[in-house]
């Protein structure tokens, strides 16, 4: 394959070609084309210059992998003229192609890209314990880290980085990582924003090579914008400038950390003005600060959650991944059979808070040993939500759709009767929206069980409620343990919701639910209103029949 390249790059691409080491970290705004550029274009190069090597590109879970990340790593590929079936296949490729062997063949090759020169490209997933485990790798590779557990990574895929030193070793992206990410935005993602604040700080040696070889980049770049209008004598005396700036470069690439934190601007030749006008006409300001602009989000002191955990009270991630293996590399339609956590003879619980501007659904198992089960346990297993001009009609379909093949259909309504039961003139069939949506489950088959009939306690009750929950010293309240990656929005909203403190004691701020806050409807205080409701009714439920009137501001 020629490797003369003439493709476009956008400026943060051209900023990791040209400032690439040894490790790049990179969070990059919408749009930056992070998998299909800055990926696409590091697997080209190791496959041209470590034939034979094998990299690991590493993902939260093997389900993103499917549906996000294959399709756009080979759409980038093929801009980059690397195309399937003549420079790689998924799998070993037939020996009649005369794809080169790599130095130590997968024992799988089910997880494999397998290109031309030899190279193999093993997709690792974090959410299938122990994967990388007995891999000797040559460099490692991953997108959306925010997602990761940092220290699954770091104590399971990092220790394979130790193949073929005397083959490639004077190569500085021979035992790399480049690891990508949009702007974090929840308290457990932020590990990579440290890191990155730790490769700049200020004296630091890192930050004096970072700085060093951003001026012989600069200097770099103007010799070769003069060396295209340039005669052939005066083209030989500067690119032998180059080839001495080059030969300065490389050494200062070895065991230094790159960072880039690069907003959608960078990327506005292919996207157009038209894109950025257009995404600010539609965002609110929180989304469009995070998404476009890449801006760090800020953090919430004294939380309404206070006790919340990620390491005690969230696990990572649930796919089912044998039933998304036996599909190949290839999208499918996403319903609940992918995830592993849904369990299909139990029961569904339901907890939705009505909005126009968003309507909010988690989606959960209650499990209790009074029915059976060996723990007392609050479950949040998914979240849903439909925002204006989309509503809750939307969401009680989009539900009905996902959960299609859940074989146990009886679900526990949780809801919030203040809107919930408000009646609705302009709707002459449905008298108030909980009866809409109770029908059109009913009309898919699902049986309800209606558990909420009273008002909310009060915010104080509640945040007292969520400190016996977390700290446990009280068993009868349930433990509480959601889903991090299919939960995004609820320990968003639960992270992220301060208080208030007067004379009546404490209560939830909920500046954040208004138009005008900048925060995106979906992170707002919303959804841990919904978490709320559900631990409200399980309370009551434990006091007093379902619907029996209980004050839990007396618990």
């Amino acid at each position: 394959m020629n490797d003369g390249l003439n493709v476009y790059v956008n400026n943060a691409q051209l900023k990791y070609m040209l400032g690439g080491c040894q490790d790049n970290l990179i969070v990059a705004g919408r749009g930056v084309a992070k998998t299909s550029g800055i990926h696409a274009w590091d697997q080209r190069r190791k496959m041209i210059y470590m034939p034979g090597s094998k990299g690991l590109f590493v993902n939260a879970t093997y389900q993103q992998f499917k549906q996000l990340i294959i399709p756009s790593l080979i759409g980038g590929l093929r801009r980059l003229g690397v195309h399937q079936g003549t420079h790689y296949v998924i799998g070993k490729a037939d020996k009649k192609l005369g794809f080169k062997e790599p130095i130590e063949p997968p024992s799988d090759w089910k997880n494999i890209i397998h290109f031309r020169s030899g190279r193999v490209l093993q997709l690792i997933s974090l959410d299938i314990p122990g994967s990388a485990n007995g891999l000797n790798s040559d460099d490692i590779s991953g997108d959306e880290v925010k997602y990761w557990d940092y220290n699954q990574f770091e104590n399971e895929v990092l220790p394979t980085m130790r193949a073929n030193q005397s083959l490639f070793g004077h190569l500085h992206f021979h035992w790399s990582t480049t690891l990508t990410t949009s702007m974090p935005t929840s308290a457990d993602a932020k590990w990579i924003l440290k890191r990155i604040d730790e490769a700049r700080k200020e004296n630091s040696f890192n930050l004096k090579k970072l700085q060093y070889m951003e001026a012989l980049n600069f200097e770099k770049l103007d010799l070769l914008t003069k060396l295209h209008a340039s005669s052939p004598s005066e083209q030989k005396r500067l690119q032998a400038k180059i080839n001495k700036i080059d030969a300065q470069l490389d050494p200062l690439r070895f065991d230094t950390t790159f960072t880039m934190e690069a907003d959608t601007f960078e990327n506005i030749a292919v996207l157009t003005e038209r894109y950025i006008r257009r995404m600010r006409k539609i965002m609110d300001n929180h989304t469009f600060n995070t998404e476009i602009l890449n801006m760090r989000p800020a953090t919430v002191e004294k939380c309404f959650y206070s006790g919340l955990s990620i390491e005690k009270h969230t696990y990572p991630s649930a796919f089912n991944n044998q039933y998304l293996a036996d599909s190949g590399l290839i999208k499918i339609k996403e319903t609940c059979l992918q995830d592993a956590d849904c369990l299909p003879n139990e029961p569904i619980h339901l907890s939705l808070d009505w909005g126009v501007n968003i309507n909010s659904l988690t989606i959960g198992h209650y499990f209790s040993y009074d029915r059976g089960h060996d723990k007392h346990q609050l479950n949040p297993i998914n979240c849903m939500y439909t925002k204006w001009p989309e509503d809750y009609t939307d969401l009680a379909n989009m539900f009905c759709d996902y959960y299609a093949p859940h074989h146990n259909k009886n679900y526990y309504l949780h809801h919030d009767p203040k809107s919930g039961w408000e009646r609705r003139p302009g709707n002459k069939l449905f008298d108030t929206w909980v009866a809409q949506f109770m029908w059109i489950l009913a009309k898919a088959g699902w049986n309800c069980v209606f558990v909420t009939k009273q008002e909310m306690p009060t915010h104080m009750s509640r945040y007292g409620m969520w400190r016996q929950v977390f700290n446990q010293s009280d068993k009868k309240f349930p433990t509480f343990m959601a889903n991090q990656l299919k939960c995004k929005p609820l320990l968003n909203s639960m992270f992220n919701t301060p208080t208030l403190e007067d004379h009546r004691g404490i209560s939830k701020n909920k500046k954040s639910e208004k138009p005008d806050s900048g925060v995106l409807p979906e992170d707002a205080t919303h959804f841990g209103d919904t978490a709320d409701i559900w631990l409200v009714d399980i309370m009551r439920g434990i006091q007093a029949n379902y619907g029996d009137y209980v004050d839990l501001n007396k618990l």
